[in-house]
């Protein structure tokens, strides 16, 4: 019987005592209970059950011929170009062998320009902001996103969880109001969106300059909301 499984099945021992039951489809994590009685209605009965004998394993016959070690793989194959060359060094057929010079690639990661103009409605003049800031090749690097970067750069201004999605947010420590941001002339409203810019869809390479304002008034008034106390 197994309640879980909502199965009762009954059966009767051979003359030898052996007895099994057919039909069952058993699934993991199901629970059995065995009783049995004897002809005259005693549960005083010594049941033993058969051992489950283990399935052998034996090789994958769909197993693919390719192998997926690339490092062994790579490893093969240049041991093996190296022997060949070893060959024809010996058998003077070096003439076979196209040597080619060592190249060095340098890369170098290109510094975005800080004469941008914002292609969106709001532009702020950098003579009414407060501070502008500019990461160089250093300090981008050290920074796996723009909000690292910021909170490093911007006094006072950490990057902390608000609302009920918890999106990350600027967040002024002064007056522990959220600050507004616009990027490249467009106003973010979405909280999805500020949390996207600030943890990584914006790298801090690609940043040209970031303007600070705090103290000017007409500034963020002109921006529509009047509850915000500072816009980066």
């Amino acid at each position: 019987m197994s309640i879980i499984a909502g199965v009762t099945k009954i059966t009767t021992t051979d003359e030898n005592g052996r007895f099994k039951f057919d039909g069952i489809f058993m699934t993991d994590s199901i629970k059995w209970s065995l009783a049995a009685h004897n002809a005259k209605g005693s549960d005083k009965v010594k049941i033993i059950l058969d051992t489950i004998p283990k399935i052998g394993l034996g090789k994958n016959r769909n197993l693919a011929d390719i192998s997926t070690d690339i490092n062994a793989t790579l490893k093969t194959y240049i041991d093996n170009g190296k022997k060949l060359d070893d060959i024809y060094e010996q058998t003077g057929q070096l003439d076979k062998v196209q040597r080619l010079k060592e190249v060095r690639i340098k890369a170098r990661r290109l510094k975005a320009p800080s004469n941008i103009t914002p292609q969106g409605m709001l532009r702020i003049p950098e003579q009414s902001a407060d501070k502008i800031i500019t990461f160089d090749e250093n300090e981008a690097a050290n920074c796996a996103t723009l909000s690292m970067c910021l909170q490093a750069r911007i006094p006072a201004v950490s990057v902390e969880p608000r609302g009920q999605f918890g999106y990350m947010a600027l967040i002024d420590l002064r007056t522990k109001a959220s600050m507004l941001l616009i990027l490249d002339g467009r106003l973010i409203r979405n909280a999805d969106e500020v949390d996207e810019i600030l943890m990584g869809s914006i790298q801090p390479e690609d940043v040209a300059k970031i303007l600070l304002v705090r103290t000017n008034r007409a500034i963020v008034s002109s921006l529509g909301v009047a509850k915000t106390q500072a816009s980066c």
